[in-house]
């Protein structure tokens, strides 16, 4: 099937909303835009990368709030207080399987380990490090739309 190439759309408007599933040459994009596939490919990405366990979660909280929004505005702001404090959860579990990690390849190289740069690589020891940042950062970006709702759902005097 070399050489087909058709799309399907969703969306109300197919030049302004929605997603278009493209199908060219064996390659499947989420979208036809450019830019779009740059922004969908990043975040599935980060999405990975950061847990997808806890990253789940850390969605789900985020359309909890806006349920709570509707439902039970009082909520908002606690739970996202506690995606933020998920987050933190997620990036010292992170560090803690970081650092068991890196005590067990000591133990087997202990003669031969005089520094942490004889251990491990300072460009895997600070990846590490970054990719243990994402959950916390998407906790905090969900306490701050938290926040927004809030200030949102404040009664006007």
């Amino acid at each position: 099937m070399t050489g087909t190439h058709y799309k399907l759309r969703w969306g109300f408007d197919i030049c302004q909303w929605g997603f278009d599933m493209e199908y060219c040459c064996g390659k499947v994009y989420l979208c036809s835009r450019k830019s779009n596939q740059l922004i969908l490919t990043v975040m599935f990405r980060l999405f990975i990368e950061g847990g997808p366990v806890f990253m789940s979660v850390l969605t789900a909280l985020l359309v909890a709030i806006f349920f709570a929004a509707w439902k039970a505005p009082r909520w908002v702001k606690e739970i996202g207080v506690f995606a933020m404090a998920f987050g933190f959860l997620s990036l010292l579990m992170g560090l803690r399987q970081m650092f068991t990690a890196l005590q067990d390849v000591a133990q087997f190289q202990t003669e031969t380990v005089s520094s942490i740069y004889d251990l491990v690589s300072p460009d895997v020891l600070l990846g590490g490090l970054k990719v243990a940042m994402i959950p916390v950062i998407y906790g905090v970006i969900i306490y701050l739309v938290s926040l927004i709702v809030c200030i949102i759902q404040k009664p006007r005097l």
